[in-house]
């Protein structure tokens, strides 16, 4: 009996009762032809890599200095030295409440400047974003279920790091990027195969993350909580409602999970404040965006930066995406994340970082079944991977070589670093215990990091009631006197300061021209400094 052909499939000759002698005797006139290579995502993955790689050494790096530094090293020195404070130690007024909400982020950073200066906290800088961007990918492979689609998954990658590196600086937020990516890792990981062991992680992700950076430490929780949502829509189902909805990838036990929350929100509190460091969110809350003045608590205005306007892009697609999704798939957790992370940076344009992270974690599961390879797998597919990541390193290197000198000299004598002026000081042996420096809010985490006393520094919140625990809000008084709604002859008469820095501009020289009780002592680039003549008169 003739074996059945089938057209357009191959018959396995093991499969037959009487094996043919070839595929000629099989089917005539057919012709055996070789298999098409099979396609590659490796040198598209190598080529987002090294963009990713190009990027952190040409941006991240060149940027990673922030004035906010001189508090966490000038913070870092006093707990090595002292251990953790309680009390501002850097504060004119006496016995002032103190949370250092960043401790371990300024011990680290204080330990990496005495080794490496400015250089190497710009090196660690460069390690953490690309160990974002390693943590992003392994989330995207994680969310879509699946190791193919590496091209789509790199190119996610390479768009949305922009949008995170607003942060990628000597600040802590890349270890918060990294707390957030590993949470929703596990979580997705157990959703997806139902592993408690998993979930054990959890709780030692957030005591680091409440330690590091305790302001943002309590959305771990919150992140948590989205995956305990119960699948409500299928209660619904049930009665014959809301049928054109559905919540994907729901249907995993929740009670491990709630279990897991829990456990977080103890570990919450293992930090040297406790309960403070626990809810410092809540009490630092609103003092940083006080009448405007610090920018980055604005709203985003798309047409002021291009970062701006690349975040809008983004959070633009993102909403795109999920409406051409609509209600018959939604992936609860990543879409509320998505839009959480949307409203937060149109709110205040400090937000950016969590649109780009958020934003991305949801574009990662609605792409999941995407992919455009275009190169063939050959001899010469991994050697090209391998030499354009090669580039990379090479490309990486070579920018931070030449971006080391520059950071190696900060910091540069301006208003926001008075070096002049604290070389004077220091030079008359100005007592740093007792020496009332006043300043403007920029330049007050240098004074600091030089040893003396201020009226303010970039960490507004601590000056406030809430954490400092006198009944007063020092930034907020301060505020109303830069804005000219209370003289600067009150609040100098209230506080009797020793030292005056003064941006330009500020409008303040007369005060001090007019008076003979000052004198002008060495000032800098974009700032005036006077001194109290019989303060002075003690040293010179």
């Amino acid at each position: 009996m003739p074996l059945p052909v089938v057209e357009g499939r191959a018959v396995e000759a093991m499969s037959a009762k009487v094996a043919p002698r070839s595929f000629e005797e099989l089917r005539p006139g057919f012709k055996l032809r070789a298999h098409a290579k099979p396609k590659s995502d490796l040198v598209l993955a190598a080529f987002f890599s090294c963009v990713v790689l190009v990027f952190a050494g040409a941006v991240v790096f060149a940027n990673s200095y922030d004035n906010d530094v001189w508090f966490f090293l000038a913070t870092g020195e006093c707990i090595v030295k002292n251990g953790i404070p309680y009390t501002n130690p850097f504060s004119i007024y006496p016995d002032m409440g103190f949370i250092a909400q960043q401790w371990l982020h300024c011990v680290i950073s204080y330990g990496v400047y005495q080794l490496g200066g400015f250089v190497g906290l710009g090196i660690v800088a460069v390690v953490l974003f690309l160990a974002l961007a390693a943590s992003m990918a392994a989330l995207a492979f994680k969310i879509r279920q699946s190791r193919s689609g590496a091209e789509v998954v790199m190119m996610l990658v390479a768009a949305s790091v922009v949008a995170c590196s607003t942060y990628a600086s000597v600040r802590p937020h890349l270890y918060s990027m990294l707390a957030f990516v590993w949470i929703i890792y596990l979580c997705e990981g157990y959703r997806a195969d139902q592993r408690k062991a998993q979930l054990a992680f959890l709780p030692l992700i957030v005591v680091l993350h409440v330690n590091l950076h305790a302001a943002i430490a309590p959305f771990d929780l919150f992140i948590i909580a989205l995956y305990c949502i119960p699948d409500v829509a299928s209660m619904l189902h049930r009665r014959g409602r809301l049928k054109g909805v559905s919540l994907v990838c729901a249907t995993y036990p929740r009670k491990p999970l709630i279990l897991a929350l829990v456990a977080c929100a103890v570990a919450l509190f293992a930090n040297p404040y406790g309960a403070s460091g626990a809810f410092y969110v809540l009490l630092s809350y609103g003092a940083a965006s006080y009448k405007g003045r610090i920018s980055e608590m604005n709203n985003l205005v798309p047409a002021a930066s291009f970062i701006n306007a690349y975040c809008t892009i983004l959070m633009f697609i993102t909403v795109c995406v999920i409406g051409r999704m609509g209600l018959r798939r939604i992936n609860l957790p990543l879409l509320i994340l998505a839009l959480v992370g949307i409203v937060g940076a149109v709110m205040l344009i400090r937000n950016r970082w969590l649109a780009g992270l958020f934003c991305f974690a949801y574009l990662a599961w609605a792409t999941r079944a995407s992919s455009f390879t275009v190169f063939k797998e050959g001899r010469a597919t991994r050697p090209v991977a391998c030499a354009i990541l090669i580039v990379g390193v090479v490309a990486l290197s070579a920018l931070i070589a030449r971006g080391a000198p520059a950071l190696a000299e900060k910091p540069v004598d301006a208003s926001r670093t008075p070096v002049e002026t604290m070389r004077y000081l220091d030079s008359i042996g100005a007592d740093k215990q007792t020496t009332k420096v006043f300043c403007f809010f920029n330049a007050g985490g240098y004074v600091e990091f030089c040893g003396y006393k201020v009226n303010v520094d970039p960490r507004p919140e601590i000056w406030n009631a809430t954490i400092n625990g006198t009944g007063k809000d020092h930034y907020y008084e301060y505020v109303e006197m830069a804005l000219g709604n209370t003289s600067f002859n009150s609040y100098n008469d209230r506080y009797d300061f020793d030292v005056f820095i003064i941006e330009e501009g500020a409008g303040t020289d007369p005060y001090f021209e007019d008076s003979p009780a000052y004198v002008e002592i060495p000032g800098g680039n974009g700032y005036r400094s006077y001194a109290k003549k019989s303060w002075l008169d003690q040293y010179v």
